[in-house]
């Protein structure tokens, strides 16, 4: 459907005469559409063991678009590690906060090894 829409607005814009950039158009609204869906199916599957009367799944939602917006991670991949975290018994209303904490550790990482001789 959202298919046949991008195509649709693709043939107007060269009818009207905007021909340079179209293809480029195109495919950036086709990448929103496949990206928007990977995130509905991420977040359908959060859905399947998240505990909705402790948050609901429409703001657990809105708090990975922020953290996606503040970390750069992908919205996809901030799902799965919600849904890992209430996978292993960390509470639906604190999956989002922890996702959060754990993605703050690991951009720290761990410290580049120096050869004792350079101290």
């Amino acid at each position: 459907q959202a298919s046949t829409a991008i195509d649709a607005l693709a043939q107007a814009l060269v009818a009207a005469g905007v021909t340079a950039s179209v293809k480029a158009i195109k495919d950036a609204l086709m990448d929103c559409t496949q990206e928007s869906t990977k995130f509905k199916t991420a977040m359908a599957k959060v859905g399947t063991i998240a505990d909705e009367t402790q948050e609901p799944l429409g703001d657990m939602r809105n708090e990975i678009l922020a953290l996606s917006g503040e970390t750069g991670k992908s919205v996809e991949e901030l799902a799965e590690a919600a849904y890992q975290a209430i996978s292993a018994s960390v509470a639906t209303e604190s999956a989002v906060n922890f996702t959060s904490k754990a993605n703050k550790l690991l951009s720290v990482g761990f410290p580049t090894p120096r050869p004792p001789w350079t101290s």
